[in-house]
C-alpha cells in the first residue's frame, strides 16, 4: 500500500510502502461489519426497566373480602391482572453487545486503511507554520474539502510535532490526536487521514 510523504507545500517528497498482507482481500469489508455491529451493540444503553409484582408497592391489605362477592379471589392489588400491578416477562436491564478480538480490530483497520487509501498521506514538515498554511494545504489536498464540511484526522506519535498541532487545530473539522488514543472509529469516520512520519511509523508496528 503506497503513501505519499508531502511537505506542508503540498509538494510530494516521496512515497513509503505500508507493509499489509498481498492475501487482505480489499473488497470484503467484513472486518468492518463486525467492527461496526460491535460499537453500535456495545453504544446501546439497554436501561429499559419494569417493576415486576415483587417489586411494586403496595399490595399489603386484601383488597375485598375473601367470599359473598362473586369475584375472584384475589389477595395484592400487585398482581399483573389489575391496573397499576406488575408487569410480566417485561424488559429489564441488559449488557448488549458482542465480542470482538485484537486480531479482528486489526483487520478492520487494514480494510479501513486500503478503503482510504486515496485520502491518506503523510505530512514531513518540522517548519513552523500557521493555520493559514495548514488549510491552504488541505485545500491543495482536496478542493472540496471545505465545501463537503469533510472531517480531517492528523495523526501524531506522542504529540511530536507541536507546529503541526497549532497549525491544525483551529481549523474547523480537523482533530488532531494522538496514535495511542485514536480508535478504529475515528478512522471509519475521517473523511482525509493525515500522518506523521513518527505515527505512521508506530502504525506499521500495531497492525503488522
Amino acid at each position: 500500500m503506497d503513501i505519499k510523504i508531502l511537505d506542508i507545500n503540498n509538494k510530494e517528497k516521496e512515497i513509503i510502502k505500508l507493509k499489509i498482507e498481498k492475501t487482505l482481500n480489499e473488497k470484503s469489508e467484513q472486518g468492518i461489519y463486525l467492527l461496526n455491529n460491535y460499537i453500535n451493540t456495545r453504544n446501546r444503553s439497554a436501561t429499559s426497566n419494569t417493576l415486576t409484582r415483587s417489586e411494586v408497592s403496595g399490595g399489603g391489605a386484601k383488597p375485598y373480602r375473601q367470599k359473598g362477592t362473586g369475584n375472584a379471589r384475589r389477595g395484592t392489588n400487585r398482581s399483573p391482572l389489575r391496573r397499576g400491578g406488575g408487569v410480566v416477562f417485561g424488559p429489564k436491564p441488559k449488557t448488549v453487545g458482542n465480542k470482538v478480538n485484537k486480531k479482528q480490530i486489526s483487520t478492520a483497520i487494514k480494510q479501513i486503511l486500503q478503503k482510504k487509501q486515496k485520502d491518506i498521506a503523510v505530512i514531513d514538515d518540522k517548519k513552523a507554520f500557521k493555520s493559514k498554511d495548514g488549510l491552504n494545504f488541505l485545500n491543495k489536498l482536496d478542493k472540496n474539502i471545505t465545501k463537503e464540511n469533510k472531517k480531517v484526522l492528523i495523526i501524531t506519535n506522542n504529540f511530536d510535532n507541536e507546529n503541526l498541532e497549532k497549525a491544525f487545530r483551529n481549523i474547523e473539522n480537523c482533530i488532531v490526536d494522538d496514535i495511542k488514543q485514536i480508535t478504529p472509529v475515528d478512522y471509519l469516520s475521517s473523511d482525509i487521514i493525515l500522518f506523521t512520519n513518527e505515527s505512521i511509523t508506530e502504525l506499521q508496528k500495531r497492525i503488522g
